[in-house]
């Protein structure tokens, strides 16, 4: 069985390292079609395995022709048994395919949903008109929608019945060594993010954070010193972040890091002030690395936190943050409590092979496209 897999681009994210993942663990054939380039592109992230461009275009008016064009025939010459896509422009783009029957539907074609409702279908006037088009195009034509994480379910299930279900991203545990000492440096506290640098992922609000722990008692004569793995997205709002350091507020960019891991083991603490998400990745590689850690009090985080812990982790705004952190910076023993919970959470309900075994029995049950 071959399962066919268009993406919008070859722009890297947690969907798109997860997709990988999926891809070299497969039981099945997979091939992945890059629609065009992508300013975030990680040179070699597809190297040695199955994919190809359909345009070497980047974005814009040109590549979507290209796109429309082209596709067709790729899928054609792929001969898949399967067709996945992922993201709005993918999803629109197949749907339109079949709509002018430019691509014949007969068989299964899966839509994957990466983020909120509210991502897909809320916001700006133009974000909210494309998404009409897209949440009429995939109900025509998606046999199924599977969504990554609880997180506004009822309104899924709303929108798209019985053809929408949750298969929830998971980590695979195979080779990852927990963290096993959960001593800080004297006078050090060494942060962690995981983020491409853009205003969705929240780094702004650092100049606040910085604020008040200029302010703080516990953290006087304390460096913090933070990292950031992740592809530059804003180059204006990189600056801005950057302004902010200081003999005491350290800030290092890395980024695009193909191994995120390796800087995660190397912190203290794992740090996101995202305003939206699907079902972070990030989150879930530190939780299984039993690396304490402090999300922002969005749905898609809290719906990944025990109860017992999220008094302690979750946030709503910086001078929260910052408390937190000061908690989390004197007591030994939260930090173990924290780091341990969540690794009990997410090794039982996040297993990625768990979540291979559920995907590979929708493909099963596909027939040829």
């Amino acid at each position: 069985m071959k399962i066919l897999h268009v993406l919008n681009s070859d722009g890297v994210g947690g969907a798109e390292i997860l997709l990988r993942r999926m891809v070299d663990s497969s039981k099945f054939e997979n091939e992945v079609m890059l629609l065009w380039k992508h300013n975030n592109r990680q040179e070699n992230f597809w190297s040695g395995r199955n994919f190809k461009y359909v345009t070497n275009s980047f974005f814009g008016l040109y590549a979507l022709i290209c796109a429309l064009i082209r596709l067709p025939a790729a899928i054609k010459n792929s001969s898949p048994d399967c067709l996945q896509s992922q993201l709005k422009g993918a999803d629109i783009i197949l749907c339109l395919l079949f709509l002018f029957k430019r691509v014949n539907k007969t068989g299964k074609y899966i839509v994957v949903i990466h983020n909120s409702y509210s991502f897909y279908y809320g916001g700006s006037v133009k974000n909210k008109l494309v998404g009409q088009v897209h949440k009429f195009l995939i109900n025509r034509y998606a046999d199924e929608i599977i969504g990554v994480s609880r997180q506004d379910i009822d309104k899924f299930e709303k929108a798209f019945g019985n053809k929408y279900s949750v298969i929830e991203n998971g980590i695979n545990f195979k080779g990852l060594e927990p963290k096993k000492s959960f001593d800080l440096e004297e006078n050090k506290l060494k942060i962690a993010c995981v983020g491409n640098v853009k205003f969705r992922k929240g780094y702004d609000k650092l100049q606040k954070l910085k604020e008040s722990i200029d302010k703080s008692n516990v953290f006087k004569g304390v460096v913090i010193e933070l990292t950031i793995a992740g592809a530059i997205e804003s180059e204006q709002l990189k600056l801005k972040v950057e302004s902010l350091v200081g003999s005491y507020f350290k800030i290092n960019f890395l980024g695009k890091v193909e191994d995120v891991n390796s800087v995660l083991r190397e912190a203290d603490l794992f740090l996101s002030l995202s305003r939206e998400e699907g079902l972070p990745i990030s989150v879930l590689e530190a939780n299984a690395l039993q690396l304490p850690f402090l999300i922002s009090n969005i749905p898609a985080h809290k719906l990944i936190v025990p109860q017992q812990i999220q008094k302690d982790v979750l946030f709503t705004n910086e001078s929260e943050l910052c408390t937190l952190l000061e908690n989390i910076f004197e007591k030994t023993e939260l930090r173990v409590l924290i780091a341990t919970k969540q690794f009990q959470q997410v090794n039982q309900r996040f297993d990625f092979d768990m979540m291979m075994e559920k995907y590979q029995s929708i493909y099963s049950g596909a027939e040829c496209i």
